[in-house]
């Protein structure tokens, strides 16, 4: 059957970025294309010409609807908004479904809203709830998928409450609490598979939790606030290496979603007046509408993100990625049973100019001396200094970054406790 692609997909006997539908290639399997994702931008005779040789599948932004009838007015999808069928050869895929999902037009006032509107919310109670791609990982089927949690003092002394996950069709709300080992276990294989990348804005606190509490190493993160340093660097835009970007300033960022998120700024206020905010049940809609709203963004800055950065970039991405997932993991045995770094040879570049290592490196400070370090954040290091604070780990500071830079940092580090003792 046909195919109408629209923004971010490519399919057989489709010419990316045609000007019009009329240019794509009509043949045994069609395909249209449309820019930025407007189906109105559909006309007449290309929903005509998409009629003559039917329409198995509607494709906007990163959603397929069901094969529809063999004529252009199935059932589809705009983005994460569902349309109930219309008529054949008309320049829109039909009316709104009232009961769940958003009208057409309000789809484009923005490029971003189809990412934004609503999409089902699942709340996870055991294993059976969440979808087979997540609990059987495959390589002929990879993801991307937004990727939180929350709890009380997340750390590995704290107490892991829920996750959240945005797939393109579904947000799940795992609740931990209620589910156990049992759930996690089953929510396991995704969160440390290499097929699923896991779309997250600071990944360290909720990486230890995983680890300490349940014995899951997170795996093959696209940490959004790591990203979002490296394009700026990309740019000539370098801020200092320990001013990380909060997730309200990413997406307020207008390259991005250019959105205010003042329910975020509420619910902190509330956490610092109950810290066991996220144990209660059953979930309120503030809860609800929290959660969600902390993973509905994610798939759509990656998109943004990642058209962005170029492939050095998207290398320290990855590798920064596996550090900051270990970076408070680290026992007796340091990080032995962690994923191996990813590596890069020599003609991965299409300059051939391979990138400096980049490392984890760690210093114990001896007690009470913390506060030497400190301050010292803001050094001219080109790496990024790490500090527990009141979550720990209290005798420790980890430096990511550049090997050179790093272990500048290391050194400079040791010569101020050395100091210290005189």
């Amino acid at each position: 059957g046909g195919v109408v692609w629209i923004e971010l997909d490519s399919g057989p006997g489709c010419r990316r970025g045609s000007p019009s539908p009329r240019a794509c290639t009509v043949g045994q399997r069609g395909a249209g294309w449309t820019g930025l994702g407007d189906l109105m931008a559909l006309d007449r005779p290309a929903w005509e010409k998409m009629t003559k040789i039917g329409c198995g599948s509607v494709w906007a932004g990163w959603r397929e609807c069901s094969p529809g009838p063999a004529r252009v007015g199935g059932a589809g999808w705009a983005g994460h908004r569902r349309y109930s069928p219309g008529g054949a050869g008309r320049a829109s895929v039909g009316k709104a479904d009232p009961q769940f999902w958003p009208t057409l037009e309000s789809s484009k006032k923005n490029d971003h809203d189809s990412f934004l509107s609503s999409v089902p919310i699942h709340i996870v109670t055991n294993a059976s709830q969440l979808p087979k791609e997540l609990r059987r990982p495959s390589p002929e089927r990879q993801l991307v998928i937004g990727f939180d949690s929350e709890g009380v003092n997340l750390s590995r002394r704290g107490s892991l409450c829920i996750l959240q996950i945005a797939t393109s069709h579904a947000i799940y709300i795992v609740d931990v609490i209620k589910g156990g080992k049992d759930l996690m276990n089953a929510c396991k294989p995704a969160l440390e598979s290499a097929y699923i990348t896991k779309v997250i804005h600071d990944c360290k606190r909720d990486s230890e939790a995983l680890y300490f509490q349940f014995g899951i190493k997170l795996h093959n993160v696209m940490d959004t606030q790591i990203a979002y340093s490296l394009l700026q660097e990309q740019l000539g835009l370098g801020q200092p290496s320990d001013d990380c970007i909060s997730f309200i300033g990413l997406l307020a960022d207008r390259r991005f979603c250019g959105i205010s998120y003042l329910e975020k700024k509420e619910v902190c206020s509330l956490l610092q007046q109950d810290p066991r905010y996220w144990t209660y049940r059953p979930f309120t809609e503030q809860m609800i509408h929290a959660a969600v709203d902390d993973v509905r963004f994610l798939l759509y800055i990656h998109h943004k993100i990642m058209e962005r950065l170029n492939e050095q970039s998207m290398w320290k991405l990855a590798v920064r990625g596996t550090l900051y997932c270990r970076c408070f993991c680290v026992t007796e045995y340091g990080f032995a049973d962690w994923p191996s770094i990813p590596s890069v040879s020599g003609d991965f570049f299409m300059n051939g100019k391979v990138p400096e290592e980049e490392i984890l490196s760690m210093v114990n400070v001896p007690s009470g001396k913390m506060g030497c370090i400190i301050g010292k954040k803001g050094s001219s290091i080109q790496a990024q200094i790490i500090i527990g604070g009141d979550r720990g780990p209290y005798d420790k500071v980890f430096i990511i970054g550049p090997a050179t830079q790093a272990r500048k940092g290391e050194a400079l580090l040791r010569g101020l406790l050395d100091h210290t003792y005189y």
